[in-house]
């Protein structure tokens, strides 16, 4: 055995960093169980998220084996990015943001290893724990922006090669039928991993910076022009064959297939680039340090798990108030100042939120005309049933005309803001306004309303919902809004929904 190379004690080492990873993944388990669905997910963009997980734990092991004995001193300072990142974590679990959540996964193990190991070994794993936000979710922020060139681009590509084609915001028109670019051709997938395909080459291959930041944006055009490819083709030959190719519902495949022949010179120029690289001779086991750990590193790990522990065991003891299944029936108003209600009526109008612990409709009449005001409220929420939902709808199942926000003036000073949505009903069309209430107060930005449906979870007051008040149009909806304008000011902006039904042990 090599003088060097004491294989015990950088086993020891190694072995530190993976129980470390391990415990992560145990105390974070909803997150990860949530990744590993989205991964396993058969219409999933992120299906090369194990593949690059897998390599960031070995990069990460790796790198835990070469670190240099002096260098592994305790950093305590680290303690509070640990706090802080698990805290992080823990608003955006109970505001049900999974993207947010398994985002500051990465960050928060680092922090931990910095805690534990210290700063200059912190450098040397950051690499691989990081590259674990290749296989994140979290990138689909970027959809509307891909999807948005590809468009640009595909126009002039299809301009280029002389199809015939009307672009009318993200529909393309041609004589055989029409495509959609939605974001799912915004090629996502491709840029995500080529991105993290010229990110690993670079780290591995190259010491210059500027090298790496070359042989990025060579990746990353390649994956993006890739995607343009696909798109244009699959546009050509729908015009060609009528709309009959079998490609057109086979594009991811044709996409790949693309992705794939553009790696030939992708690496073509990473070798051209790495040309006159230095070349480390010797084997892998020539870097290895045997770096051996200091004697307070069990206690440096008993603090440092203990406080990343902090926000998973807080969520544990805010999460179970309500089961899941809980139900309660929210009570709507009696006797607001000119009209007469509640009372039940048959009506089109029927909102759609998923999981929903309890809603109430009614109609309420005045010489004016007639409103109906809807309540909504969940005790408990998880991902994919909550209160704010992508999948949630205002307007139900009928198609929606207009959206906006609308504010007027409160009989005691300030402004009344609500969201407004115009249905489709029959021949007319319906106004609803709406708002999120949550511990009393009314919310209408999304962001916010998730921010504070967060803080009142964490208050032990996890009940929330939405008020909304509609009336039917006629000509036009100023008699509408009329109307609920002047119901919605006799309700009083200290309203606050009150719920029944509920199990007398959660009260």
């Amino acid at each position: 055995m090599r003088d060097g190379l004491s294989f015990p004690e950088w086993r020891r080492t190694v072995l530190l960093v993976a129980v470390v990873a391990a415990v992560m993944v145990a105390l974070f388990w909803p997150s990860v169980a949530w990744l590993l669905e989205e991964w396993g997910s058969s219409n999933s963009e992120f299906e090369h998220g194990i593949p690059v997980l897998l390599v960031a734990a070995v990069l990460t092991l790796l790198a835990a084996a070469r670190i240099p004995a002096e260098a592994i001193r305790p950093y305590w300072p680290a303690l509070l990015a640990v706090g802080g990142l698990s805290l992080a974590w823990l608003l955006a679990k109970v505001a049900n943001v999974a993207n947010a959540q398994t985002l500051v996964l990465p960050f928060a193990l680092l922090a931990a290893f910095i805690a534990i190991l210290g700063v200059p070994a912190g450098r040397k794993l950051a690499p691989g724990v990081l590259y674990a936000i290749f296989a994140l979710p979290a990138w689909q922020v970027l959809k509307p922006v891909l999807r948005d060139i590809t468009v640009v681009a595909v126009e002039g590509m299809l301009k280029l090669g002389g199809v015939p084609a009307v672009i009318e915001g993200s529909l393309v028109h041609i004589a055989s039928g029409t495509f959609k670019i939605a974001n799912g051709c915004s090629g996502l997938n491709f840029f995500v991993v080529g991105f993290a395909i010229s990110a690993l080459y670079g780290y591995l291959f190259y010491k210059s910076w500027q090298k790496r930041a070359v042989l990025l944006a060579v990746g990353i055009g390649l994956a993006v022009l890739g995607n343009w490819i696909r798109v244009a083709t699959i546009i050509t030959i729908g015009e060609a064959t009528e709309m009959q190719s079998g490609l057109i519902e086979d594009h991811q495949n044709f996409g790949w297939l693309l992705f794939a022949g553009l790696q030939v010179p992708f690496f073509a120029i990473a070798m051209w680039l790495g040309r006159n690289e230095p070349h480390e001779s010797g084997s892998p086991a020539d870097g290895w340090a045997g770096a051996r750990l200091p004697r307070g590193w069990p206690v440096a790990a008993a603090v440092a798990l203990a406080v990343l522990a902090a926000g998973p065991i807080w969520a544990m003891t805010v999460a179970n108030r309500y089961p899941v299944d809980a139900a309660a029936s929210p009570v709507l108003p009696a006797d607001i100042a000119g009209w007469n209600g509640p009372a039940r009526s048959r009506v089109a109008w029927q909102p759609d939120y998923e999981g929903v612990s309890g809603q109430s409709m009614a109609r309420y009449d005045s010489p004016e005309g007639a409103i109906w005001m809807y309540g909504n409220v969940y005790l408990s929420q998880d991902q994919g049933r909550e209160l704010v939902y992508i999948h949630n709808r205002i307007g139900g199942d009928a198609p929606v005309r207009g959206t906006d926000t609308s504010s007027w003036p409160r009989a005691g000073g300030g402004v009344a803001t609500v969201r407004l949505v115009d249905i489709e009903e029959g021949f007319r069309s319906r106004r609803i306004a709406y708002w999120y209430q949550i511990d009393g107060r009314r919310y209408v930005s999304d962001t916010r309303a998730k921010i504070a449906q967060a803080l009142a979870t964490l208050a032990g007051k996890p009940e929330a919902g939405v008020v909304a008040v509609s009336a039917l149009c006629d000509v036009d909806c100023e008699a509408a809004d009329a109307r609920i304008v002047d119901f919605v000011t006799a309700l009083g902006q200290g309203y606050r929904m009150e719920y029944t039904n509920m199990d007398d042990s959660l009260q």
